[in-house]
């Protein structure tokens, strides 16, 4: 487990440090130390080792100052960085707010840095909201300078900025920066870095590197000063401890910086309303929302001192300009309680009199007018406020929609469609999800799953469930479920076969057992029977253990036959049948039961076309697709893990990796991002179906329905089934109450996403 030093020591380093660095860093720092010999410098005092080399304190022989010697005793680095950084640092020099390079020598045996000798980082400095807002205001100001020459900090965080001897902060520390106009761009610290920074180093997008960058940073410092937390890091930092990998480290900083902020006064309620405004404006995850530059910053550093309203929190609404404009005019404060006083003691003078006149007054119906006026001005202007709400929660769902986080993205719809029931574009927003969650069900017994287009089937030890209820009694416990039309086909332990109708037209309405018994070649104790159904959902195959096979037509047997093998996997098609042994041989049989050409050895598993012309294979980790009649190879599909049909088109998961499973017809796929994550693609074309629907627990099966129009997904404990289709809004259920049942989720009050309960999932209407 980590150590307390070694989550700070990831909270401060620099990303591009990973923990190889960070060790040596370490080690060095413990470590002896030789005193450089420097011409024209006296060194005398160790400051302290980094991932580099180490810091001297010493004196510049020809003037006296006081400097620090930064000394690179590491050996093999490449200089590319430092020759830049050195470039940096004599492009800013000159600005009262920036460190000064006095010298430098990359050269020299060991090379160095040398620069004034300040007091201490602001991560070593007792921190108060004044001091911070002064801060706050000096950096801006060296940012300011550095920005008008195009050229990013890039790593700004607390021990980034130093304190000269009069208590100014001064910009330090410029190696991973960088020139805008130059292309490329650099990694920051762990929390430090907005979002869009990480994302274009992971490669998502095409952000390109703005001044909000050091904004954010800045932001991220200013809210360790005033809270000691970093934004939106809170614990996460152990994990960083578990991964050398910077891929690792950045998806983590990711996560980490898309997480809800803590309000600053939350954590620290002596810190005042508008400079907390000011560091969340920084903090903003939209960059849009977020400071321009560095100026926006100090121009609301000084509307705070004048007691203004802050630009950050336009528009502003009536009683905050007026709490504004009593703090700027105390003596303004004043007259209005003593107007108060005197309007409070005329009103108890007059309270007869009022009494007296209170129906005169309700029958003047000027008055009335103008109260009635007044009250659709404020009722207007509370429309106006509700479509500027739903205008920004349907803005932020479209971003989550562009990211493919449909269920985030309806939700906020939902949502916004509730504060603006007029609006014509949220509906149809809401249409356009794909897939619609049509039924919950908990159970953590379920052993065998079957799925048709209009329900779930479950098998449990007690027999058969059917939307949460119990549909049939089975003992013993069932081996197989097949689906048969509108009928069930199922198999118990003991090598039984019983086929099921319905009383009605569907598997909705009353079920009646109409059992069709095999005969008692498939009985046996600890033996089970192995059933396969045909794409036309008419004819199917029970197959007993030791070979013996009968086909059936519904309920009519139509011939009988015996295999070579014992078998593992049968498939059917229109035409053939598909047998492969325990001895990993494939035989293909015509409907007679005669082999369709010699065996293939050594298959793992196989698919058959729906027409039964052709097949695909694998064996080894290579898929293959051969012809069934002439037993000719049509390809080498390469490596696969799996294999499947698309109508008679051969697909393998090497296409798309990460599948999970193919439908049956071979025409859409599952894919899972995460373990708890689904998203369903058409197979074709690779077009998303559905945005990533999300599971409490990792998934650990995925069903279709045989002609793939649902699907559904179990992880243990819970089953979740997808009807992919365009769906309205449900009559009699408020917005937010139909997406809750589309998505099984809803937004908390922090706009997180959190799953349903099974009680409240049944309360919804």
């Amino acid at each position: 487990m980590a150590s307390e030093d070694d989550i700070e020591l990831t909270l401060d380093a620099t990303m591009a440090q990973g923990a190889e660095l960070i060790s040596l860093s370490r080690e060095a720092s413990t470590g002896g130390a030789v005193v450089p010999q420097l011409q024209g410098y006296l060194v005398h005092g160790r400051l302290g080792a980094g991932t580099f080399g180490e810091a001297w304190a010493g004196v510049q022989v020809s003037t006296g100052q006081r400097v620090a010697v930064k000394v690179f005793s590491r050996k093999g680095l490449d200089w590319t960085l430092f020759r830049q950084e050195i470039q940096r640092l004599i492009e800013v020099a000159e600005h009262p707010n920036v460190v000064t390079l006095l010298d430098a020598n990359l050269d020299h045996d060991p090379p160095f840095f040398v620069m004034p000798l300040l007091a201490g980082s602001l991560a070593e400095s007792a921190a108060t909201p004044e001091k911070v807002a002064t801060w706050l205001d000096q950096v801006c100001q060296g940012l300011s300078y550095i920005h008008a020459r195009d050229i990013l900090h890039g790593d700004l965080k607390p021990g980034n900025i130093l304190l000269d001897g009069e208590g100014r902060a001064r910009l330090a520390d410029f190696g991973q920066s960088f020139a805008t106009n130059a292309g490329g761009f650099t990694l920051g610290t762990l929390g430090y870095m907005p979002p869009e920074q990480i994302q274009r180093a992971l490669g998502h997008g095409s952000f390109q590197p703005d001044v909000r960058w050091d904004i954010y940073a800045l932001g991220a410092t200013a809210y360790r000063l005033l809270t000691g937390k970093v934004p939106r890091l809170e614990d996460r930092a152990l994990l960083t401890m578990s991964s050398t990998s910077t891929q690792y480290r950045l998806r983590l900083a990711l996560q980490v910086s898309q997480s809800s902020l803590v309000p600053v006064r939350r954590l620290n309620p002596k810190v005042d309303h508008e400079l907390a405004a000011i560091v969340e404006g920084c903090l903003e995850l939209l960059p849009v929302f977020r400071y321009a530059d560095a100026q926006a910053i100090q121009d609301d550093l000084r509307c705070r001192l004048e007691k203004q309203p802050l630009r950050i929190r336009h528009p502003w609404s009536a009683a905050y300009q007026l709490e504004r404009a009593v703090r700027r005019n105390p003596a303004l404060s004043a007259t209005l309680a003593s107007f108060v006083v005197i309007m409070l003691g005329g009103l108890w003078l007059s309270w007869a009199e009022v009494s007296k006149e209170r129906k005169n007054v309700a029958d003047n119906a000027t008055q009335l007018a103008q109260a009635k006026v007044e009250m659709e001005r404020k009722l207007a202007e509370v429309g106006q406020e509700r479509q500027a709400f739903a205008r920004l929660e349907t803005s932020l769902g479209i971003r989550a929609r562009d990211r493919g986080e449909m269920v985030e993205a309806v939700l906020l719809w939902a949502q916004a469609l509730t504060y603006w029931p007029e609006s014509v574009e949220l509906p149809e927003l809401m249409a356009s999800y794909q897939c619609s969650l049509v039924e919950m069900l908990d159970r953590d017994d379920l052993t065998h799953l079957a799925l048709s287009d209009e329900v779930l089937l479950g098998a449990c030890p007690g027999g058969l469930v059917l939307d949460r209820r119990p549909l049939l009694e089975h003992p013993p416990a069932l081996a197989q479920i097949e689906f048969l039309g509108k009928r069930i086909l199922t198999a118990n332990s003991t090598g039984q076969i019983q086929l099921w109708s319905p009383a009605g037209k569907s598997l909705l309405q009353a079920w009646q057992k109409d059992p069709v018994t095999m005969n008692s070649w498939l009985s046996g104790p600890q033996q089970a029977a192995c059933l396969a159904v045909a794409p036309n959902q008419r004819h199917w195959l029970a197959v007993g253990p030791d070979g013996a096979c009968q086909l059936f037509e519904g309920d009519r047997r139509k011939r009988q036959f015996k295999l070579a093998v014992n078998p593992a996997l049968v498939r059917l098609s229109s035409s053939c049948i598909g047998v492969l042994g325990s001895n990993r041989g494939l035989q293909l049989l015509d409907y007679q039961g005669r082999p369709l050409g010699a065996p293939l050895a050594e298959v793992d598993t196989f698919e058959l076309s729906p027409s039964g012309r052709s097949l695909v294979w694998l064996r080894g980790g290579q898929a293959y697709h051969s012809q069934v009649d002439s037993g000719r190879l049509l390809a080498d599909l390469g490596p696969a893990g799996r294999v499947a049909m698309a109508g008679e088109q051969p697909r393998t998961d090497q296409e798309f990796p990460g599948c999970v499973a193919f439908s049956p017809d071979g025409s859409r796929l599952a894919v899972v991002r995460q373990r708890r994550q689904l998203r369903i693609l058409e197979t074709s074309t690779g077009r998303a179906l559905s945005g990533w629907l999300p599971h409490p627990r990792p998934i650990k099966q995925v069903l279709f329905s045989r002609t793939a129009k649902t699907v559904a997904s179990y992880d243990g404990g819970q089953v979740r089934v997808y009807y992919p289709t365009k769906l309205w809004l449900d009559a009699g259920a408020s917005p937010r109450e139909t997406a809750q049942r589309w998505t099984g989720m809803a937004l908390d009050e922090d706009s997180k996403l959190r799953f349903l309960s099974q009680l409240e999932w049944d309360a919804l209407p």
